[in-house]
């Protein structure tokens, strides 16, 4: 994972000025006493509180260190899809795939816009510039010259479906027990999935550890639920369900 420059624009910001005004040559505690205090009387309309999310629950779960991280001492770059890919080749590798290819697709966020023309680099570039607001890139490459993987089958044993973030809270599996509906929201997307019983069965049972896709389905699935309902862009830092 790298950060994204577009949706880091509003920390970067925050990062000169706290250069400025909370500067290394005071003792650190001060330095963290202005940054808090600046912060907190951010002007209506700065770039800091429209984007607020970029930064906030990463305040708010990590306190002081974060903080430090953020604003006071950051050391961060960060990329855009372009900068990515001459990175890459640069390092002798390719791209494989974004961990959520449908963000990068433009036509998620305008499915009018016209990509027949343009090459796959260009079509993830030309999705990031549309949505304007991705805050980090995780993505997979391999050696330039290796195969592409091939994705497991569904009885493939050591295909171990897995969730991408840990339900810390429990929030995910009141959900899932509930049954009405999924909702993630994430640096580039909001994407809520409407649960059948069988999409609800399936999603309950993935524990990342031990059940593999073969050890709870039959050899013939029943046809998929549908594709999930929608897509907005959102720009927001958090995953919830």
């Amino acid at each position: 994972m790298v950060y994204g420059s577009y949706g880091r624009t509003a920390s970067y910001q925050l990062q000169a000025l706290f250069r400025l005004i909370a500067p290394p040559s005071l003792p650190g505690e001060q330095r963290l006493r202005i940054v808090k205090r600046r912060l907190a009387r951010l002007r209506e309309g700065h770039p800091g509180l429209l984007f607020e999310d970029g930064w906030r629950r990463e305040v708010d779960e990590g306190g002081d260190a974060a903080l430090h991280d953020l604003f006071r001492d950051a050391q961060d770059r960060a990329y855009t899809v372009p900068d990515i890919y001459e990175w890459l080749e640069g390092a002798a590798l390719r791209l494989v795939s974004f961990d959520f290819p449908v963000g990068y697709d433009p036509r998620t966020w305008d499915d009018r816009v016209d990509v027949d023309h343009v090459s796959e680099g260009e079509r993830h570039s030309l999705a990031e510039l549309l949505h304007g607001r991705m805050a980090n890139h995780t993505f997979f490459a391999i050696p330039s010259e290796g195969a592409l993987p091939t994705p497991p089958s569904l009885d493939d044993e050591r295909a171990i479906p897995t969730w991408s973030y840990r339900d810390t809270d429990g929030k995910r599996a009141l959900v899932l027990a509930d049954g009405t509906g999924l909702t993630v929201r994430a640096v580039c997307y909001t994407l809520t999935v409407t649960m059948n019983g069988l999409t609800r069965v399936l999603l309950q049972r993935v524990d990342g550890h031990t059940r593999s896709a073969r050890s709870w389905t039959p050899r013939t699935l029943p046809s998929p639920p549908p594709r999930p309902a929608r897509y907005e862009p959102s720009g927001c830092a958090r995953l919830a369900s």
